[in-house]
């Protein structure tokens, strides 16, 4: 797994975190505001990287409209969330689980982390 990409709606802070444990991380908000979810999971794709949302739409473009996509998803279910919560629980699963997002839809919530193959 090459990184990241944060899609507009994750906190700052969980990017920063990500950053500093030495992750790349494309912020869709500082790089690309506004783009249309098409544009993202292309960039994911051609770059390598998962993408982190709080959107269902990628799974509906993916598995219901047959978008080709095969990089990885990481679709955060939290609801309250601290700013760097996203980040801590992405960086738990990775250091502590052993977890891998790459090639997979996960659904990351506070305790469960579920996968699917893409």
């Amino acid at each position: 797994m090459n990184g990241f990409i944060a899609d507009e709606h994750i906190p700052r802070p969980s990017i920063l975190l990500l950053r500093d444990a030495g992750y790349r991380v494309i912020s869709i908000r500082e790089e690309y505001p506004s783009v249309d979810d098409e544009v993202i999971l292309e960039l994911a794709e051609s770059e390598g990287l998962v993408i982190i949302t709080n959107d269902r739409d990628f799974g509906e473009l993916i598995f219901k409209n047959q978008f080709p996509f095969s990089a990885g998803i990481i679709y955060c279910r939290l609801v309250r969330f601290r700013p760097a919560e996203i980040g801590e629980l992405i960086l738990m699963h990775i250091t502590e689980v052993g977890s891998s997002f790459s090639g997979k839809l996960t659904v990351l919530s506070r305790g469960n982390l579920r996968q699917r193959d893409l």
